[in-house]
């Protein structure tokens, strides 16, 4: 004994992650074809997702194309304060070539000419006054020209002192601080461009980084907007094979429904729990019979069996068809008898759809194990034996006598 079962049969379950009431829903028993609606769900909950989900795209595109334009305006003012600091580098550069190759050559041969200057004049007025000397003794100048010279020579021996202290001082300490200047200059445009650099690198990687979370932003609005109209799709749902309408909880709690047979079907305003099982589609083209067979009986059943299916729904119509498999491992007969084990044969049924059976229908059926040809077959009940002696009673006169007998295959029922 066992039940039928279709070959395939595919779940309707609702998809919605959000809250689904139930808008329209095909009637129970009925048979569909592919691509008909059994199901649909309240669609306007899921169109304001979608509307606020658009508009909250299109802030994050503005605010990533924002971002790109800042991006872009960082990159160009990078560019264009580097250039600015590497020409200040150059100039700087140049100013202290341009101090060594010509102010510094030039402030020294004018200083060294001052110095020579000073020392030729101090020579003449020295040879002047030393003249001076000898012709005022001889009365061939008078006194007042003899001071002029003298002091024509103080002077000049002044001007040369000064001369060589210019020099000395130019020398040790000017020209050392007009050269550290000049080189303080140039070090200081090279560290200039490095902050500039490093500031407006700084800038770059934050604009960067902001860019990166305006188009996660963006990715993720995108994906949500996708996700909404995915489930949009959701709301309407389409029969993917042809098959025979069954509700959720017209199956026992077993079989994933909405609460066994206490539940009521779904209708118009039922509301469901996301991935709740509402319909089953059985394709009832193709039928299957589960049938319980004895632990003792399993063994000697095999694929492509042949087995006539009765159904308790038309026992005097008998359905043909062939073993499939048998189950790996045993069912306990329950509480009613705990000792009892059976296996599930599988069988594939040869039947027309018109015959209309439907899953879950009890049935019976019988598995042709083995054949035997030309052979007596008495009821197994007409066997007795004594040890290894069988024998049968054969009617004689008035009475009956015991017939030895050569056994053979037996089944449940016939020897």
């Amino acid at each position: 004994s066992g039940e039928l079962a279709a070959l395939r049969q595919i779940e309707v379950r609702n998809r919605l992650e959000s809250r689904a009431v139930i808008t329209e829903v095909i009637s129970e028993g009925k048979s569909v074809r592919k691509g008909d609606v059994v199901l649909r769900l309240a669609e306007e909950e899921m169109r304001d997702k979608i509307k606020d989900a658009k508009d909250k795209l299109n802030i994050a595109n503005s605010e990533m194309i924002a971002s790109e334009q800042t991006f872009s305006i960082k990159e160009n003012t990078r560019a264009s304060e580097l250039d600015k600091a590497d020409l200040a580098i150059e100039m700087a550069k140049l100013a202290l070539l341009a101090w060594e190759n010509g102010e510094l050559v030039s402030k020294r041969q004018s200083l060294a000419l001052a110095r020579e200057t000073a020392e030729i004049d101090l020579k003449r007025l020295n040879d002047r006054f030393e003249q001076s000397a000898k012709l005022v003794e001889k009365n061939f100048i008078s006194k007042d020209e003899f001071e002029k010279d003298r002091i024509a020579m103080i002077e000049a021996n002044a001007k040369a002192k000064q001369a060589d202290l210019d020099l000395k001082v130019y020398e040790e300490y000017t020209y050392k601080q007009d050269k550290a200047k000049k080189e303080s200059d140039v070090e200081q445009a090279v560290a200039e461009r490095g902050r500039v650099e490093q500031r407006n690198n700084a800038e770059i990687v934050k604009a960067k980084a902001d860019v990166e979370s305006a188009k996660f932003k963006y990715d993720s609005a995108a994906d949500r907007l996708k996700s909404f109209e995915t489930q949009l799709g959701y709301c309407t749902v389409i029969a993917p094979s042809d098959g025979l309408v069954v509700y959720a909880t017209s199956i026992d709690s077993g079989g994933g429904g909405r609460g066994g047979g206490d539940a009521q079907p779904p209708q118009v305003g039922t509301e469901l729990k996301p991935n709740e099982l509402v319909i089953i589609l059985p394709d009832t083209s193709q039928m299957v019979a589960n049938l319980k067979v004895s632990e003792a009986l399993s063994g000697r059943i095999r694929s492509g069996q042949g087995v006539t299916v009765y159904s308790d729904a038309m026992p005097n119509v008998p359905v043909k068809g062939t073993v499939q498999s048998v189950s790996v491992l045993a069912a306990s007969g329950g509480w009613r008898d705990p000792n009892r084990r059976d296996y599930t044969v599988r069988v594939a049924l040869d039947v027309d759809p018109a015959l209309g059976l439907k899953p879950s229908m009890r049935c019976k059926a019988e598995i042709l194990l083995d054949r035997v040809d030309n052979a007596i077959g008495v009821p197994i009940q007409a066997i007795f034996r004594q040890g290894p002696i069988a024998y049968v009673n054969v009617r004689a006169g008035g009475g009956y006598e015991q017939r030895l007998v050569k056994l053979g295959r037996a089944s449940e029922l016939r020897v």
